[in-house]
């Protein structure tokens, strides 16, 4: 948003076109004329009347809309040698089909590409319904699936995720856990900001998600209500939720509950040649097949104030809590190069993890005149992971007699409790936007592992690997920003400090200190973006900002995890964060095309990095090598070229070089690597209450350092009927309707040469309903923000 010394008011009245009476209640959108983003909102009183304050000289877009109306778009251009209040009426036009309300909405694309973010529209997307916010993700425009199963942009790792305004301090196994259980029916939007300002956290090298949840809509009491059904290989597949709001003049009340309840399918093939004991090559064929349940609650509930016409105070719970239980089985034929197999590892697990998720926030703000804005917000995640596994090990010859078996037993616990707060302030100075503001975060982790053997009905505790890690981490930063309009230029330049305290111990249970780290650093972020509107037609923007990505907590944490008697998983508690400066330029024609090229250098990045020991047995951890360079051009086409059919198209073009020392031998690594993508959705109207969807994602091969992932496509296809006069929808969808998406990769460096294929249950078919209740007149405020962003990521 941008303002100058010399403020404008606009006012004006919404008519109906063929009464001339007033329309009660509409809602009026300032959007800014470069990027739509939302300059300022307003709902129009009983007698159809604005007002919008506040605002700076230059041209917009007005957007109305009201139940019962077609959506109108006006534009307006306010110059500085006029008066100060500008009066424009708004006329809109009767809707021939005002009660269809679901026809009305499908005119928001499933997801909209900007200079600076993805937005989907999650809420208005038909492929959308029943998924999760992991499945949503990989078919966003350069979003890809890591040989971790941690989520790639652009072909950066490292995000940041925000829930309402709050930071969410998840990341690794962890936040790839949680974007599985939330469910579509809790979101409206998710934004994918891959380029955000001082304002925001520096953290997350690929970017930001920003995940809005459902909210009312209307004055008075509303809700609405959803269930689903789906059918895969493995069911049954259940969800329902219930959305609730209250609004009155001088307050809101809301609250949602969702659950699931299902089960999954899950296959792992995985192919290595490595020495074994005796330093002969050797053969590991694994082959993995597990079935997860899954119970998942969500729930969020709260309040706001209007204390005054300028103050406004809000208070929230949110909560994910799922419980999961595993029964897997592997098989893995060892053999030499001849073919003749030497035994056969036979490998179970059953585990049972139960997690919860809780977030408590409180956030003020005061608008005062002038562009002053002053906001003050505080937060507490508290998270709790509990599971325990049962993993006997049994080695078996080509007679399928037992050669020898160890029985694990593990107990693990991990408690993570944030603590941040955070304060925003903003005035015009010199004629533009000046904004300044500071946040602290105390972040906590207390990780504990109990090891058994199993001796008969005795549990002999394994000293080597029962421990436990307690890391403590605290953030202070500060920032400046500062954004101006000269004519046909735009300016919007920040700067933000940090200063990150972190120290971790590991203790073994004969209480030992095994590791420490005490480690200090300051750094500076800067972001710029100049923005040029040539003219009506064509806009260019340059930008530069650098980022963070702090190792997650579970990274960091020593501790071995057993996947059976020839795998297992360590942290590296001293382990870098990696940091990323990004240049880019964008230039948007006509808001239909846009074509953007970046660069970006990643400092210290981190890669897991599977490294081999004796005995034929590998670990994987994750380890700092140098550097990442990255260059990616894309374009994306959005357009309605008839009034029933709009689609978006994005082809993105990458070159990805690494270059450093990865594993305990130092191997030098020098790769280099192009790829390609295309993503892409289609609407449909069809009149009457028809909609459909159909979308789709292609990604080449690419790599994911040390390993090469093969190409990945999905197709998905969904249709919906408007029913019960526009209060419901039925929803029919397929995903991945060719069953296509899988995960492949190969790997041949430092010694160690192994392939791999992963296959999830995409391919589904589900039914949902969706029935509104309640008045759907006028709008509800914007979400506010509070301090818990950045660190809800981490939790692993």
């Amino acid at each position: 948003m941008q303002l100058t010394a010399q403020n404008k008011t606009l006012t004006g009245q919404v008519q109906d076109a063929a009464s001339q009476q007033a329309v009660a209640y509409a809602s009026i959108s300032l959007l800014s004329w470069n990027d739509s983003s939302n300059v300022r909102i307003a709902i129009a009183d009983s007698a159809g009347k604005y007002t919008l304050r506040d605002i700076a000289e230059g041209r917009y877009y007005i957007y109305t809309k009201c139940i019962g109306y077609k959506d109108q778009w006006d534009t307006i251009r306010l110059q500085s040698a006029a008066a100060t209040t500008a009066v424009r009426n708004i006329v809109m036009y009767a809707s021939e089909n005002w009660m269809n309300e679901v026809v009305v909405a499908g005119r928001t694309p499933p997801i909209e590409v900007k200079t600076d973010r993805v937005v989907m529209n999650v809420a208005k997307s038909i492929t959308a319904t029943g998924s999760t916010l992991y499945d949503l993700l990989l078919k966003s425009p350069g979003v890809r699936e890591g040989t971790d199963e941690n989520i790639i942009i652009n072909g950066k790792r490292g995000l940041q995720v925000y829930q309402d305004g709050r930071q969410l301090t998840l990341s690794g196994k962890e936040l790839t856990n949680l974007l599985r259980s939330i469910q579509a029916a809790d979101i409206a939007t998710v934004e994918i900001i891959t380029n955000p300002s001082a304002r925001y956290e520096a953290a997350g090298n690929a970017g930001i998600i920003n995940i809005k949840t459902q909210k009312g809509a209307a004055l008075g009491f509303n809700g609405n209500a959803n269930l689903t059904l789906g059918f895969g290989s493995y069911n049954p597949k259940y969800s329902g939720g219930l959305n609730l709001t209250y609004r009155a003049n001088r307050f809101t009340v809301y609250g949602n509950y969702n659950y699931f309840t299902g089960n999954s399918l899950r296959m792992i093939d995985f192919f290595r040649l490595q020495q074994n004991r005796l330093g002969q090559l050797t053969n590991y064929d694994q082959r993995y097949r597990g079935v997860t349940h899954s119970d998942i609650h969500s729930f969020k509930a709260g309040a706001d104030f209007n204390l005054s016409s300028r103050s406004t105070l809000g208070i929230a719970v949110d909560g994910n809590i799922p419980a999961t239980k595993t029964r897997a089985n592997s098989t893995t034929p060892i053999y030499q190069s001849s073919g003749n197999i030497d035994s056969t590892l036979y490998a179970s697990n059953r585990e049972h993890k139960n997690s919860d998720l809780l977030n408590y926030s409180v956030n003020y703000r005061y608008a005062g005149k002038e562009g002053r804005e002053f906001s003050a917000s505080g937060s507490y995640l508290h998270y709790n992971l509990d599971e325990d596994n049962y993993l006997p090990n049994i080695y078996r010859d080509v007679n399928n007699t037992a050669l020898s078996s160890t029985i694990f037993q593990s107990y693990g616990a991990a408690r993570i409790d944030v603590l941040a707060g955070k304060v925003d302030y903003q005035q015009q100075l010199l004629g533009g936007l000046f904004s300044a503001g500071a946040k602290v975060s105390a972040a906590k982790t207390d990780n504990a592992l109990s090891y058994f053997y199993a001796n008969g009905e005795k549990l002999i505790p394994d000293t080597a690997r029962t421990n436990q890690f307690v890391y403590k981490e605290n953030v202070y930063a500060g920032y400046i920003n500062y954004s101006i309009k000269l004519k046909k230029w735009g300016i919007n330049a920040g700067l933000r400090l940090e200063a990150t305290r972190a120290e971790g111990v590991l203790d073994l249970i004969t209480g030992k200190q095994l590791q420490s780290i005490d480690t200090q650093y300051v750094n500076l972020f800067p972001n710029v973006a100049v923005t040029y509107n040539m003219n009506d037609q064509h806009t260019l923007e340059l930008s530069f900002n650098k980022r963070v990505d702090r190792p997650a907590y579970q990274d960091l944490n020593p501790f071995e995890t057993v996947l059976d008697e020839l795998s297992y998983i360590k942290g590296n508690p001293f382990l870098r964060p990696q940091f990323a400066s990004t240049a880019k330029l964008s230039h948007v024609f006509r808001k239909y095309l846009i074509t953007a090229f970046s660069y970006t250098d990643l400092r210290d990045y981190s890669v897991r990095y599977r490294d081999t020991i004796q005995s034929g047995k590998t670990f994987e951890t994750f380890v700092n090598i140098a550097h990442q360079y990255t260059y990616n051009l894309s374009t994306t086409l959005q357009l309605a070229p008839v009034k029933w059919w709009s689609f978006y198209y994005t082809v993105g073009l990458y070159h990805q070089r690494v270059t450093g020392l990865a594993g305990t031998a130092r191997v030098p690594v020098s790769m280099s690597n192009n790829f390609w993508s295309i993503s892409g959705s289609n609407t449909f109207n069809f009149g009457k209450g028809w909609n459909a969807e159909l979308t789709g994602f292609y990604n080449s091969k690419f790599p994911d350092i040390p390993a090469i992932i093969s190409p990945q496509w999905q197709i998905d296809a969904g249709i919906q009927k408007s029913v019960l006069k526009g209060a419901g929808a039925l929803k029919l969808s397929a995903t991945d309707i060719f069953n296509s998406y899988e995960f492949r990769m190969r790997r041949d460096f430092g010694g160690l040469a192994n392939t791999g294929r992963g296959k999830r249950e995409t391919q589904q078919v589900k039914i949902s309903f969706t029935y509104r209740f309640g008045n759907s007149r006028v709008k509800n405020p914007s979400a506010t923000d509070s301090g818990l962003k950045e660190e809800k990521k981490r939790i692993k």
